[in-house]
């Protein structure tokens, strides 16, 4: 199910071209062109990897996705072996404080310092 539609509604999809490795060894690259349409794929997982997220994640990330394509059901992770699950104490801590606020856009220097410190403690 396709939740944009070209020409539907006053929408114009177009999408940014990436070059898709054919390896997991190898990164994307950006090629910075604006082109028509509905991408074809995704370079989130591969962007992701670029970015230096963790292997656990993109990992994750690729397991969800084939089951996505294959129509299997996604396995859940127990949340104890999740360090970033709603049930561990730091990361509650930190979704009170971020959910606490209207908008983070004119926060001052220390609120978002004070946030990004209980983040890295997640």
């Amino acid at each position: 199910m396709r939740l944009l539609v070209d020409g539907v509604d006053g929408v114009k999809v177009l999408h940014m071209a990436v070059h898709i490795p054919d390896s997991d060894e190898d990164d994307a690259v950006p090629l910075f062109k604006l082109e028509q349409g509905v991408a074809k794929s995704s370079a989130g997982v591969v962007c992701a990897k670029m970015a230096g997220v963790h292997e656990d994640v993109t990992s994750r990330a690729r397991e969800i996705l084939g089951a996505l394509k294959s129509g299997h059901q996604v396995k859940p992770i127990a949340a104890n072996l999740n360090s970033n699950s709603v049930f561990q104490p730091s990361a509650k801590v930190a979704l009170r404080h971020f959910l606490g606020t209207d908008s983070w856009k004119d926060q001052s220097e220390n609120e978002l310092n004070a946030l990004q410190q209980m983040i890295s403690l997640m």
